[in-house]
């Protein structure tokens, strides 16, 4: 019976993975967003790797060099994690799909 109710919410799972997909390939950080994470990155040298975010590697641009490209694009980059996209969306005005703990 549980395999039932697990699978009733699949499609609204799939459905809000997809909403936050096409936030993340639509959505270009702002010079705001940016320079949350290059706070967030020059943090991170200070602390080390337990950061949410690497510090960049000597002789790149850093975060800053993102301008232009979506949080998609800034997800690949080795020095950005999942948690620091996070952190600069919850400062955004938008409905981030959210689920439902029943």
């Amino acid at each position: 019976m549980a395999q039932v109710a697990e699978w009733s919410d699949f499609p609204s799972k799939q459905e809000r993975l997809e909403q936050m997909k096409k936030l993340l390939e639509n959505t270009r950080p702002t010079g705001e967003m940016l320079a949350v994470l290059e706070k967030l990155e020059t943090s991170a040298a200070d602390v080390g790797t337990a950061a949410c975010i690497r510090p960049a590697e000597p002789g790149s641009a850093g975060v800053l060099s993102a301008a232009g490209q979506t949080l998609a694009q800034l997800l690949k980059r080795p020095e950005v994690s999942h948690i620091a996209v996070a952190f600069t969306l919850g400062g955004l005005e938008i409905d981030l799909p959210v689920a439902s703990f029943n």
